[in-house]
Protein backbone atom coordinates (compact mmCIF):
# COMPACT_ATOMS: atom_id res chain seq x y z
CA UNK A 1 0.00 0.00 0.00
CA UNK A 2 1.37 3.39 -0.99
CA UNK A 3 1.66 6.50 1.44
CA UNK A 4 -1.12 8.36 -0.50
CA UNK A 5 -3.22 5.58 -0.65
CA UNK A 6 -2.86 4.98 3.26
CA UNK A 7 -3.75 9.17 3.68
CA UNK A 8 -7.07 8.68 1.51
CA UNK A 9 -7.49 5.84 3.60
CA UNK A 10 -7.22 7.75 7.03
CA UNK A 11 -9.25 10.83 5.15
CA UNK A 12 -12.35 8.33 4.41
CA UNK A 13 -12.26 7.18 7.99
CA UNK A 14 -13.14 11.04 8.31
CA UNK A 15 -15.44 11.47 5.72
CA UNK A 16 -18.08 13.11 7.83
CA UNK A 17 -15.61 15.69 8.85
CA UNK A 18 -15.17 16.67 5.14
CA UNK A 19 -16.91 19.93 4.30
CA UNK A 20 -17.70 20.80 0.58
CA UNK A 21 -16.36 24.21 -0.14
CA UNK A 22 -19.63 25.51 -1.43
CA UNK A 23 -21.19 25.16 2.66
CA UNK A 24 -17.52 27.41 3.67
CA UNK A 25 -17.11 31.29 3.07
CA UNK A 26 -13.63 32.04 4.06
CA UNK A 27 -12.22 35.45 4.31
CA UNK A 28 -9.08 36.44 2.05
CA UNK A 29 -6.97 38.73 5.05
CA UNK A 30 -5.41 35.75 7.75
CA UNK A 31 -6.63 36.38 11.10
CA UNK A 32 -3.13 35.17 12.81
CA UNK A 33 0.10 33.61 11.29
CA UNK A 34 1.99 30.31 12.41
CA UNK A 35 5.26 28.56 11.57
CA UNK A 36 2.93 26.41 8.94
CA UNK A 37 -0.75 28.24 8.41
CA UNK A 38 -2.75 31.06 8.78
CA UNK A 39 -5.67 31.22 10.62
CA UNK A 40 -9.15 32.74 8.68
CA UNK A 41 -12.10 33.70 10.11
CA UNK A 42 -14.96 32.13 7.91
CA UNK A 43 -18.38 31.39 7.70
CA UNK A 44 -19.93 28.14 7.81
CA UNK A 45 -23.27 27.57 6.07
CA UNK A 46 -25.29 24.54 7.79
CA UNK A 47 -28.89 23.20 7.39
CA UNK A 48 -30.02 21.75 10.81
CA UNK A 49 -33.75 20.70 11.06
CA UNK A 50 -33.97 21.96 7.79
CA UNK A 51 -32.76 25.84 9.13
CA UNK A 52 -29.71 27.25 7.42
CA UNK A 53 -27.38 28.40 9.93
CA UNK A 54 -24.20 30.53 9.61
CA UNK A 55 -21.33 29.91 11.86
CA UNK A 56 -18.23 32.23 12.55
CA UNK A 57 -15.25 29.70 12.49
CA UNK A 58 -11.33 29.84 12.47
CA UNK A 59 -10.00 27.80 9.36
CA UNK A 60 -5.96 26.59 9.71
CA UNK A 61 -4.99 27.14 6.14
CA UNK A 62 -1.55 25.10 5.32
CA UNK A 63 0.72 26.99 3.57
CA UNK A 64 1.73 25.59 0.35
CA UNK A 65 5.00 26.62 -1.46
CA UNK A 66 6.44 25.08 -5.19
CA UNK A 67 9.02 23.51 -3.11
CA UNK A 68 7.03 22.22 -0.18
CA UNK A 69 7.52 18.47 -0.38
CA UNK A 70 4.04 17.22 -1.00
CA UNK A 71 4.65 13.34 1.23
CA UNK A 72 5.22 15.49 3.54
CA UNK A 73 2.87 18.01 3.53
CA UNK A 74 0.41 15.67 3.06
CA UNK A 75 1.21 13.31 5.83
CA UNK A 76 1.45 15.91 8.55
CA UNK A 77 -2.24 17.37 7.35
CA UNK A 78 -3.91 13.35 7.40
CA UNK A 79 -1.87 13.03 10.82
CA UNK A 80 -3.10 16.13 12.28
CA UNK A 81 -6.95 15.90 11.15
CA UNK A 82 -6.64 11.64 12.37
CA UNK A 83 -5.57 12.79 16.03
CA UNK A 84 -7.80 15.95 15.91
CA UNK A 85 -10.83 14.26 15.04
CA UNK A 86 -10.88 11.80 18.36
CA UNK A 87 -10.28 14.83 20.92
CA UNK A 88 -12.94 15.74 22.93
CA UNK A 89 -11.85 18.19 25.33
CA UNK A 90 -13.19 21.36 26.84
CA UNK A 91 -9.58 22.97 26.49
CA UNK A 92 -8.95 21.81 22.96
CA UNK A 93 -10.40 23.76 20.31
CA UNK A 94 -13.03 21.47 18.31
CA UNK A 95 -12.27 20.18 15.08
CA UNK A 96 -15.61 20.53 12.75
CA UNK A 97 -14.38 19.63 8.96
CA UNK A 98 -12.04 19.72 6.69
CA UNK A 99 -11.20 20.60 3.59
CA UNK A 100 -8.76 19.40 1.12
CA UNK A 101 -7.03 18.82 -2.44
CA UNK A 102 -3.92 17.03 -1.19
CA UNK A 103 -2.66 16.47 -5.27
CA UNK A 104 -2.51 20.69 -5.50
CA UNK A 105 -1.33 21.24 -1.85
CA UNK A 106 -4.39 22.67 -0.84
CA UNK A 107 -5.36 21.82 2.91
CA UNK A 108 -7.45 23.36 5.49
CA UNK A 109 -8.54 22.24 8.93
CA UNK A 110 -11.98 23.83 9.95
CA UNK A 111 -12.31 24.74 14.00
CA UNK A 112 -15.15 26.59 15.87
CA UNK A 113 -14.14 30.08 17.01
CA UNK A 114 -12.66 31.20 19.90
CA UNK A 115 -13.60 34.96 21.06
CA UNK A 116 -10.56 35.04 23.34
CA UNK A 117 -8.31 33.99 21.06
CA UNK A 118 -5.18 32.09 22.05
CA UNK A 119 -3.79 32.86 25.89
CA UNK A 120 -1.44 35.37 24.68
CA UNK A 121 -4.47 36.94 23.13
CA UNK A 122 -6.34 36.39 26.32
CA UNK A 123 -3.76 37.82 28.54
CA UNK A 124 -2.97 40.86 26.27
CA UNK A 125 -6.95 41.50 26.71
CA UNK A 126 -6.45 41.07 30.55
CA UNK A 127 -5.13 43.28 33.10
CA UNK A 128 -3.32 40.42 34.67
CA UNK A 129 -1.16 40.94 37.34
CA UNK A 130 2.33 38.53 37.50
CA UNK A 131 1.50 35.81 39.74
CA UNK A 132 -2.37 35.54 37.91
CA UNK A 133 -0.13 35.26 35.04
CA UNK A 134 2.05 32.68 36.94
CA UNK A 135 -0.57 30.74 37.70
CA UNK A 136 -2.94 30.36 34.30
CA UNK A 137 0.84 29.47 32.80
CA UNK A 138 1.27 26.45 35.58
CA UNK A 139 -2.06 25.15 34.88
CA UNK A 140 -1.69 25.02 31.29
CA UNK A 141 1.49 23.69 31.85
CA UNK A 142 -0.03 20.92 33.96
CA UNK A 143 -3.09 20.19 32.10
CA UNK A 144 -1.25 19.50 28.72
CA UNK A 145 1.69 17.70 30.64
CA UNK A 146 -1.72 15.14 31.81
CA UNK A 147 -2.87 15.25 28.37
CA UNK A 148 0.58 14.05 26.51
CA UNK A 149 1.49 11.40 29.05
CA UNK A 150 -1.89 9.65 29.06
CA UNK A 151 -3.47 10.23 32.99
CA UNK A 152 -6.25 11.52 34.36
CA UNK A 153 -6.42 15.33 33.77
CA UNK A 154 -5.45 17.65 36.35
CA UNK A 155 -7.97 19.80 35.82
CA UNK A 156 -12.26 19.55 34.79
Amino acid sequence: MTNSSVQRDILQKHSWLRIDPSDIQIDSKPHAKGGQADVITAILKRTIFGRGIQTRVAVKKLRYYGDTDNDKFSKSFVYEVDILAGLSHRNIVKLLGFLENLETGYACMVFTWEENGNVQEFLAKRACDIPERLSLVRLALLQTHAEHTLIEPILD
